[in-house]
């Protein structure tokens, strides 16, 4: 492992800060596309260029990057596109917005942190080429706490200040890293590992201080994990089940089936009191602690659509949401009240899959990665939605980048004021 601080040996790096107003482009208009296979072996047509017309921004068209915004200000603050043949596969920001992290894969693997009201020289790089698939992040609210975990790595802990990690943890042999999460808190972090042919996987809770709670067993591979806000409660699911453990004695709150398997994360709210699955069935479902169990409070059948692959549930655990993947298009984000299983809206303006979804911790915005257009259809990327209405305030077109057709993750600040 080789860790850089940027901002020490000033390395020189190519900037490019850009300011623009978001913007859409008409329906029904076509550029050129690829056919590709995905899940499942679907035939996917994806648009590879701007649109005829379509406005673009003044960058490179060299493929991945890291992008932050400023929602107040409806602009673009800086981009990385300093990939260096990588993806930045997956990307958290801390609560109060001060930082955020990014997880680099495919090559040159590594973890990068920015100072987000900055620019796009990360503040230090942390170089990981042993990683082998994509890179796990998380982040804490101050950044106090920033865990970072992959195939054939540790379970790493930064502090901002420093690209030498402050804990490392190693999984039980032969299990790898797959995902990890730290409460907003800072107080509990968490990794999850498994054998990548499968039969076995493990959990991994510590204290703040990098002291070891406790390791608990899972029967597969995990799909994810989920810390509560408050750290008090920590949950991981494989493909047909979600375990849910105290956070601090480790004492097991409950096993909960998932019907139809999964490959999305189930998501706990920010005590821990709610849980939200999903997956291959095209049902959300909605539980609640009572104190013993978690008991269904509903369920719900995205109509027209293939899988459930992103979950999210705000802080509160007022609002919840669902990101779809739709074949052969229609991809969608369904919003709920936990009042109630019929959903507030839904939009299914975009071309394939909903990849990540983030509130903030009232549930008042919601922000949407996509993987962009399909078919002929057009779809953001990036959108950020207000509560109340499917009609995004904001939103970035897979034309506005060069190069760039795709979003696999996003976040967004507790204020709404940024979204990375």
């Amino acid at each position: 492992m080789s860790c850089i601080h940027n901002r020490l040996y000033g390395l020189a790096i190519m900037l490019f800060a850009i300011f623009a107003v978001f913007t859409a482009h008409p329906v029904g208009a076509t550029g050129a596309v690829e056919i590709t296979t995905g899940p499942g072996g679907a035939r996917l047509v994806r648009s590879v260029t701007p649109l005829a017309g379509a406005p673009e921004l003044p960058v490179p068209s060299d493929g991945t990057m890291v992008l932050a915004g400023r929602l107040s200000q409806d602009e673009y603050l800086w981009l990385d596109q300093n990939h260096q043949a990588a993806i930045a596969e997956n990307v958290a920001i801390g609560g109060d917005g001060i930082y955020s992290v990014a997880g680099w894969w495919l090559n040159n693997e590594r973890t990068s942190l920015y100072l987000v009201d900055d620019d796009n020289v990360p503040e230090w790089t942390c170089s990981m080429t042993q990683a082998d698939f994509q890179i796990s992040v998380d982040v804490d609210d101050t950044a106090s706490r920033i865990t970072s975990t992959a195939r054939h790595l540790p379970l790493y802990v930064f502090e901002s200040s420093s690209s030498v990690p402050l804990f490392s943890h190693s999984y039980t042999a032969p299990l790898v890293g797959y995902h990890c999460g730290v409460s907003d808190a800072g107080n509990t972090y968490a990794g999850a590992a498994g054998n990548p042919s499968g039969g076995a996987g493990e959990v991994r809770v510590y204290d703040g201080s990098g002291t070891l709670r406790f390791i608990r067993d899972l029967p597969n591979p995990p799909e994810g994990i989920s810390v509560s806000a408050d750290g008090q409660v920590v949950a991981a699911n494989v493909r047909t089940v979600v375990k849910v453990w105290d956070a601090v004695t480790g004492d097991e709150r409950d096993s909960v089936p998932i019907p139809g398997e999964t490959q999305a994360a189930a998501v706990l709210s920010g005590d821990g009191t709610y849980l939200v699955t999903g997956g291959f069935s095209r049902t959300v479902r909605l539980y609640e602690w009572n104190g013993n169990e978690y008991v269904q409070l509903w369920s719900y059948i995205v109509p027209g659509t293939t899988w459930i692959i992103a979950l999210a549930i705000a802080a509160d655990g007022q609002t919840i949401g669902a990101g779809t993947w739709t074949n052969p298009t229609g991809g969608k984000v369904v919003v709920f009240d936990r009042s109630s299983p019929t959903p507030l809206w839904i939009d299914d303006s975009y071309g394939d899959s909903v990849q990540r979804l983030a509130f903030t911790p009232d549930g008042g915005l919601l922000a949407a990665a996509s993987w962009g257009r399909l078919a002929g259809t057009v779809g953001n990327i990036v959108s950020v939605y207000e509560r109340g209405s499917a009609i995004p305030i904001h939103g970035i077109s897979d034309d506005a980048f060069s190069g760039v057709g795709s979003c696999f993750s996003v976040d967004i600040s507790k204020d709404g004021g940024y979204v990375i």
